[in-house]
């Protein structure tokens, strides 16, 4: 036999196993859970990361959906975060406009969700000069996320930081 075709064959037997490798799955920790309740405390400012983020949190969003289990997902803002919130890009630091764009459409996306929320800090909002400033549709100032942190946490939202 051919040694190149040899060699190409150990290299098929090499890969096969693992192409039949199990997919991950999260049944273990997943089991018996009907409801997802997650807290996104978000401090990200960077449009360029916080686009990545929110990506995820789609994705986590549609993920316990996949495997059976409601999710519930408030998505808190605070700090300078909160300047990503405006619709007007006139408080996103230059080299960050690009990706601005992204961002508002994700977050449109992860609003229309079912049972999502969009939250910003009034404390936040007044600390960055924007507490009159429209920011993008569907969010809800409320007076101090920290409350807001604890009071979710008390209805069972697990709180996942984003920064």
């Amino acid at each position: 036999m051919p040694r190149i075709l040899v060699l190409a064959l150990l290299s098929l037997a090499l890969v096969v196993p693992g192409a039949q490798a199990a997919k991950p799955g999260d049944s273990d920790a997943l089991q018996g859970v009907e409801q997802g309740r997650l807290l996104w405390d978000i401090t990200q400012a960077d449009a360029i990361k916080l686009g990545n983020w929110l990506t995820v949190i789609r994705d986590t969003y549609e993920g316990l959906e996949r495997q059976g289990v409601t999710p519930h997902m408030v998505l808190v803002f605070r700090g300078q975060a909160v300047r990503l919130l405006a619709q007007e890009v006139d408080d996103v630091p230059f080299e960050q406009l690009g990706m601005i764009d992204e961002v508002h459409s994700l977050l449109a996306e992860i609003r229309s969700l079912p049972r999502v929320r969009l939250e910003a800090c009034n404390l936040a909002l007044r600390r960055q000069g924007m507490e009159d400033k429209p920011l993008v549709p569907g969010v809800k100032v409320v007076t101090n996320t920290f409350m807001a942190i604890a009071g979710y946490n008390e209805k069972g939202y697990a709180r996942i930081p984003v920064n």
